[in-house]
This record gives structure tokens, C-alpha cells and sequence, in this order.
């Protein structure tokens, strides 16, 4: 095996991932929770916030939700 080959074997792989792709990944998760209306929007388009961070990526949100539900806030730490 050359060095090369040795190097890209012990390298970690990743992938960088356009953001609209991991927007819409959220929109149709979103879409079946039950209670959930839409992704509320800001002036300058859609209302998710995506930031790469070393540990992972960071998202922010805002949902707007049908009147008489309830949806649980869940927050997990890494």
C-alpha cells in the first residue's frame, strides 16, 4: 500500500452540506409532527438558522403551531 493510500484510510471522512439541504431535511421532519403549522419566516427569507460549529451544527427556529396544541421543547446537549 502506498503512503497515500494509507493516509486516506486512516483520515476521518466528511461531507459539507449545502444548507437549503439541510433545511429541507427539518421542513419534512417537521411535517409530521402533529400540531406543527410552518416554519415561521423573517423578512429576509426562510426562519431557520444553520451554524457550524466544531461539535456539530447548531440550528435556530421558529414554529408556528395549529391553535390548542402543544409541542414539547426539547434541548440535548452534547
Amino acid at each position: 500500500m502506498t503512503n497515500k493510500q494509507e493516509e486516506s484510510q486512516n483520515k476521518e471522512e466528511g461531507y459539507e452540506v449545502d444548507k437549503k439541504v439541510i433545511s429541507g431535511l427539518i421542513k419534512k421532519a417537521l411535517k409530521e409532527v402533529e400540531g406543527i403549522y410552518a416554519v415561521k419566516r423573517g423578512l429576509w427569507g426562510e426562519g431557520i438558522k444553520i451554524e457550524y460549529l466544531q461539535e456539530g451544527i447548531g440550528l435556530s427556529l421558529q414554529l408556528i403551531i395549529k391553535e390548542g396544541n402543544a409541542i414539547p421543547q426539547l434541548v440535548e446537549e452534547t
